[in-house]
């Protein structure tokens, strides 16, 4: 996945977020995330929290669609 040049949500998300937004565009899970990360499916988890707070979403397709595509998702 790459975030599209200008995207606002480029300043608005984490490299770590974004890097995980990356892997569940991908279609990787939580366990398979963490693993390649080095790091606990619960961080992952709190990752992926934040990313939804912060781009108002509730779901890991609408965060994945509105970072890649920038698609409103409601």
């Amino acid at each position: 996945m790459e975030v599209r040049s200008g995207s606002p949500h480029q300043h608005v998300l984490t490299e770590r977020e974004l890097v995980i937004l990356a892997r569940v565009a991908d279609g990787d899970t939580n366990s398979a995330i963490a693993h390649g990360l080095g790091m606990s499916p619960r961080t992952v988890a709190k990752h992926l929290e934040h990313a939804y707070r912060k781009l108002g979403v509730s779901c890991r397709a609408a965060a994945v669609s509105r970072v890649v595509g920038g698609a409103p998702t409601r």
